[in-house]
């Protein structure tokens, strides 16, 4: 197809850019270079004819191998060809006899006229076929331990997929499992109250005032399976004067004083990038993302090359959705205090089922069971989970995740990650448990999670 009519100097310089940018020459082999290049110094291939030359390219490649063309309307064709493995684009139009009369190029980042998405989408899914799945590079998965505030050896652990020290936009995923503040069981034993309800010449209870202390004694010796739970009977005994933003603020003085041990263990979400002063999550990430320069700052990497950054997205979903189980059951939101919207469902029962299943955070060992771990043991869990499915769909003997430092204690360890979709009564450690009127039958997981 040849060119009728003549191009803007715009229209020119931007097509131009385009074919010097996929590098397209209408020669093929060196005797068709050699005469390209004799017919520009002789002035008989300006930069206009060119043009032209590279428009009739792609308006001509309807059906080729390589080619793709998207009806834009009005007369236009958005068209795409591989050239030298990369992909050119530009939009023509054509007069009633099939005859090109104007071209241009879309721009970087060209929109699409309205009805026309789906055709767009058949577009880009004819040229992913075209260039095969395999040219697509793999998202790397590494383990990542670092030394936190007040530790000198790197001991805190954490997954994280993505190139590392490429900064924000590198787009990196965290993967890390720690113990969560706002979920857990809240059991007053004396070694609790000892803790919270001390004297004024106590390290930890005076960081509680009098009536806080005051309305904990009152339910001393009292357990609860969660923090909304002792929310609610702390609240009834701080009685209906208090203010609720009064009341959330001792709440949140006293969650900041319990064991740490009371913690459950959670995967870890990061907050805002813009934040100041992040959470501990972002910290974990910023980490990767750029390197610490400061020497007192240490990162270890170990990248574990035999698993799949997708199946570590779903083992992630799956430790989620645990979590989202069992919040639904237990009517929390992760805030720590009760909601309208989020009303316990579970029976006595399944609620004791549940408390006893769910692993909880221990920083150092021996963990004596699948329920205790630290970050690097739920890490390393995690990621395992990830690398069994790799082995698993590959035919392989699956690898024994460890840590990327010798201080990375506790990755030999693994924690009780259950599905809840998977629940199954032939299931030895999963069992069907009494339920209410009103409820469906639930399967809580124990030693299998």
């Amino acid at each position: 197809m040849q060119l009728k009519g003549g191009l803007s100097s715009e229209q020119q310089c931007d097509l131009h850019s385009e074919k010097k940018r996929v590098n397209w020459t209408r020669a093929s082999g060196v005797f068709g270079k050699i005469g390209h290049k004799i017919e520009s110094l002789l002035g008989m291939r300006d930069p206009e004819s060119r043009v032209q030359a590279f428009v009739a390219f792609m308006a001509d490649g309807n059906g080729r191998p390589g080619a793709t063309m998207l009806d834009l309307g009005d007369g236009w064709m958005r068209a795409t060809r591989v050239v030298n493995e990369k992909t050119a684009l530009i939009d023509f139009r054509c007069d009633e006899d099939g005859q090109v009369v104007d071209a241009r190029h879309p721009g970087k980042f060209p929109l699409l006229p309205e009805g026309k998405r789906r055709e767009a989408f058949e577009t880009v899914l004819q040229e992913l076929k075209f260039r095969g799945a395999d040219v697509l590079r793999s998202v790397p998965v590494y383990y990542v331990n670092r030394n936190t505030r007040g530790y000198v050896i790197p001991t805190h652990g954490y997954v994280v997929a993505g190139d590392p020290d490429r900064g924000r936009k590198s787009g990196a995923t965290l993967y890390g499992v720690g113990g969560d503040p706002k979920r857990g069981p809240v059991v007053l034993d004396d070694k609790l109250l000892a803790r919270l309800v001390a004297g004024e010449n106590a390290k930890v209870g005076s960081k509680l005032s009098e009536p806080i202390r005051a309305a904990i004694s009152a339910l001393a010796g009292e357990s609860f399976a969660s923090r909304e739970e002792f929310y609610n009977a702390y609240s009834r005994v701080r009685g209906g004067e208090v203010d609720q933003l009064v009341l959330n603020a001792e709440i949140s003085s006293i969650y900041r004083l319990l064991p740490k041990s009371t913690m459950e263990m959670w995967p870890k979400i990061s907050d805002d990038y813009r934040a100041a002063k992040p959470a501990a999550p972002e910290r974990d990430l910023r980490a990767f993302e750029s390197f610490p320069k400061d020497i007192r700052r240490k990162v270890r990497l170990k990248q574990i090359r035999e698993v799949d950054s997708i199946d570590l997205l779903e083992a992630k979903r799956q430790f989620m959705l645990h979590r989202l189980y069992q919040d639904e059951l237990l009517g929390r939101d992760g805030s720590g205090v009760p909601s309208e919207l989020s009303k316990p469902r579970a029976t006595p029962q399944i609620r004791d089922h549940l408390v006893a299943s769910t692993p909880r955070f221990k920083r150092l060992p021996p963990h004596q069971s699948d329920k205790v771990g630290n970050c690097n043991a739920g890490a390393s869990s995690l990621l395992q989970l990830a690398v069994d499915k790799y082995a698993e769909k590959n035919d392989s003997i699956p690898e024994k995740v460890s840590a990327a430092s010798v201080f990375g204690i506790g990755s030999g360890h693994r924690l009780a990650i259950w599905d809840p979709l998977k629940v199954s009564s032939n299931q030895k450690s999963l069992g069907p448990l009494t339920r209410t009127p009103e409820e469906p039958e639930t399967d809580v997981g124990t030693s299998g999670g």
